[in-house]
């Protein structure tokens, strides 16, 4: 049985050399949507500024993290800083009895020398076919299956480095589009922060449910209906949304008689950030509604309505990323 996770700056630390940064920083980016800890130089560059990079980064090396994840190729076992960082490695690994500490990862067909060459690793070399026999993220779920489980604290105001449920639900499919796409994205969870939660819920439902005809300006509900959902009266709903209009909303009273429904409330949100470049620009006047509405969508889409809640108060949209595990989205939802 594995016991309780002890307590380390990070969960896991990087070595490699600079010809694999492509690859390994893939495997970075996967570790920290997965919420793993993850020692990587490009992430650490505030905090490796001005510091003697010697001394530190052999204390990374040997004992700020539960494991060294070690990326095996020819330039590795030729540079003088990465055998600096394979050494502290081994400090740790022969000082605390660690078999497991450091975990070798083949990424071409240099031989693994000395203390490590007899340590199981994983094979990731480019096969006949031309095809790397793991990929960055199959490396990265592997180390997350080899950290132990831990009780991991509620995260707040997130969005996944690549939130490619998003894009495909916008059918965004160009390099451009995904840029606006995810900034519009970033400009709208802004937005939600300056919101109470209650303004959250009742933002959520009109946009869930309401009437699109009339997009990508605005979408409308029957204020009777709100009134029967969150017991609120029509100039109370409308007060909380016109209260919102300094946030990029607008909002519209549209009067109909009550045979035919009573009044609708018609509510829209744009992105008013200025972008430079024309392609984007165009893309986030025609889109920040709908690319709003499918954050709020996909977020939700998973939960019941009560567990959707929770979604709401921490607004960790981890759910726009594929393949978020269950045990995650039940994490985030407070299920226990």
């Amino acid at each position: 049985m594995v016991g309780p996770a002890l307590e380390f700056e990070y969960d896991v630390v990087l070595s490699f050399a600079g010809e694999q940064r492509e690859f390994v920083e893939s495997v970075a980016g996967a570790l920290r949507d997965s919420k793993v800890r993850v020692f990587y130089d490009a992430f650490e560059e505030i905090e490796l500024w001005g510091k003697d990079l010697h001394e530190h980064l052999a204390w990374v090396y040997s004992k700020a993290a539960r494991h060294c994840v070690l990326f095996s190729s020819f330039e590795y076992h030729e540079k003088l800083w990465t055998n600096h960082e394979r050494k502290s490695a081994q400090v740790r690994a022969f000082r605390e009895h660690e078999a497991d500490y450091v975990l070798p990862v083949r990424l071409d067909d240099a031989e693994i020398t000395g203390h490590f060459a007899a340590v199981g690793h994983i094979d990731a070399r480019v096969g006949d076919d031309g095809v790397r026999r793991r990929t960055p993220r199959e490396i990265a779920d592997l180390i997350v299956k080899k950290l132990p489980p831990k009780v991991l604290p509620a995260r707040k105001s997130y969005i996944p480095a690549e939130p490619d449920e998003l894009y495909r639900a916008l059918d965004a499919t160009k390099k451009a589009h995904k840029v606006a796409v995810k900034s519009v994205a970033g400009t709208f969870l802004g937005t939600l922060e300056r919101m109470s939660v209650e303004e959250r819920r009742l933002v959520l439902r009109v946009f869930r449910d309401g009437c699109q005809c009339e997009l990508p300006s605005n979408v409308h509900v029957f204020l009777d209906m709100i009134r029967r959902d969150f017991g609120y009266q029509p100039e109370t709903t409308m007060d909380m949304l016109y209260g919102l209009t300094s946030l990029g909303f607008t909002v519209q009273l549209k009067e109909r008689s009550r045979e035919r429904g009573g009044n609708l409330v018609a509510l829209g949100w744009r992105d008013r950030h200025a972008y430079q470049d024309s392609t984007v620009y165009d893309y986030v006047m025609r889109n920040s509604l709908a690319i709003a509405m499918s954050m709020l969508e996909l977020s939700q889409s998973k939960f019941c309505a009560h567990h959707g809640d929770k979604v709401m108060e921490d607004l960790d949209f981890v759910g726009l990323a594929t393949d978020v595990p269950m045990a995650e989205l039940e994490r985030i939802a407070g299920v226990s």
